[in-house]
């Protein structure tokens, strides 16, 4: 879980096609992650900044849910 791997779902599923190619327009909103990727999810979602200092593009596009049942 980074913000790679973050950017990379969102555009896939943005890209989701109907059976006719048609984009079915998925704006994701909710982060689902295991308790072993929260803190990875949380940095990813609610920090301004990322790890080089740079502005974090990614905070607060997503909400979290964290379940155990995500595994």
């Amino acid at each position: 879980m980074d913000a790679t791997n973050y950017a990379a779902a969102r555009a896939a599923m943005m890209d989701f096609r109907a059976d006719g190619g048609r984009i079915l327009g998925i704006k994701p909103t909710t982060l689902v992650v295991p308790p072993s990727l929260e803190e990875a999810a949380l940095e990813v979602l609610n920090a301004t900044h990322n790890s080089s200092g740079a502005s974090n593009v990614w905070s607060n596009t997503a909400s979290l849910i964290v379940t155990p049942f995500a595994a």
